[in-house]
């Protein structure tokens, strides 16, 4: 039992290695990319995205992420230890481990990973009530205004204000601690659009292509529910 935490912690790590993007490509009635090879160059949701043209599969892809890979290893923890144990160390140890295998996989030689993105939007979701998700979804807004669709950095801040509400609610030096690793990793996951953004090369979208975006998602779950191609 003493051992168990840095078992688990290594665990977490190894099984976030594992990209679904990546494992998606092996099964040919899912991709016809190979996504680590296209785009970015990294398997996470944007990338797939951007490389298939299906945002259906991206959000998939967005969703194995952040609610398997973020959250089920946090109840996992609660399911073994229960409510009563101090849990707040391993949460967030368990949250790292998962941040880092996702970014750095070692199945991959830390190469080809996501950014982070969909982590800190899932794990959170455990222990971070619903008001921050509703302010993260308005910085997002926010921040989509500001800087004229440069959605990397809306979500870098939807991430933020999400963690930073959090500690509002749960304050603790250690997860304020949390709270800057992560959104320093997901920003150092994100140096190349950064790069590109000092050069006038990052790709930006409009309230527009916003509004297509979300219409053309909600015409894929209509056509799936009736069961048409």
């Amino acid at each position: 039992l003493l051992f168990w935490p840095y078992l688990h912690t290594y665990t977490e790590t190894i099984s976030a290695s594992v990209e679904p993007a990546i494992c998606l490509y092996t099964l040919p009635f899912f991709l016809d990319v190979e996504v680590q090879d296209a785009g970015s160059g990294k398997s996470g949701a944007t990338n797939v995205m951007r490389t298939t043209h299906d945002r259906l599969l991206g959000l998939i892809v967005g969703i194995i992420d952040g609610g398997v890979k973020g959250t089920l290893w946090i109840f996992v923890i609660y399911i073994i230890f229960g409510l009563a144990f101090n849990l707040q160390w391993m949460v967030y140890a368990c949250l790292v481990a998962v941040l880092l295998g996702h970014i750095f996989p070692v199945l991959t030689n830390f190469k080809t990973g996501g950014a982070g993105i969909a982590i800190l939007i899932g794990g959170p979701m455990v222990f971070v009530p619903g008001l921050a998700y509703a302010l993260a979804i308005l910085a997002w807004l926010l921040t989509f205004q500001l800087t004229k669709g440069v959605k990397f950095l809306c979500n870098i801040m939807a991430v933020t204000v999400l963690l930073l509400t959090g500690i509002a609610f749960h304050f603790s030096w250690l997860f304020l601690g949390f709270c800057f690793f992560a959104v320093g990793l997901t920003s150092l996951a994100h140096r190349q659009n950064f790069y590109r953004l000092s050069r006038g090369q990052e790709a930006k979208s409009t309230w527009e292509d916003l509004g297509k975006s979300i219409l053309k998602l909600g015409e894929i779950f209509k056509k799936k529910r009736e069961g048409l191609p």
